[in-house]
This record gives C-alpha cells, structure tokens and sequence, in this order.
C-alpha cells in the first residue's frame, strides 16, 4: 500500500499500523496521509501491490486462501 502513495511511506513506522485489523476506521487513516483518497481509486492502486503471504492482516490472508480455494474449485 504504502508504494502506492507516496506520503503514505511514513505510515509502516507506526506501531498502531503493524495490525491492521485493528485499525477501526482504515479509511478515515488513509485520508490522514492522503487527504484526496478514494475508497476505488484507492483500491485499484493498493491492489497490485497486496502479498496474502506477506500480508500482517489475518482477516485478509484467510479470504486470500478462500478465494484460492474457490478457483481450484471452479
């Protein structure tokens, strides 16, 4: 996420960020370091760089592997 907004770099320093699934209100954050995002340009700019296996999200890395799964399945 952060390669895709520039200012957003300072965003991997803080603590608060290093479990995302915490983070109550994502894009009111966001909008603290972008102030111009958008929820779709936001997400066709974060998408190409999401990693499930990199990812420190649990939530993201379990639909991850269920969306695996389901294209195996299909």
């Amino acid at each position: 996420m952060a390669e895709s907004f520039g200012r957003a770099n300072l965003v991997k320093l803080r603590a608060k960020y290093k479990a995302p699934d915490r983070i109550g209100a994502p894009v009111e954050e966001l909008r603290r370091f972008v102030p111009t995002y958008q929820k779709v340009d936001g997400a066709r700019r974060i998408g190409p760089h999401l990693m499930a296996e990199r990812s420190q999200s649990p939530s993201f890395r379990v639909f991850a592997a269920t969306v695996r799964q389901l294209a195996e399945i299909l």
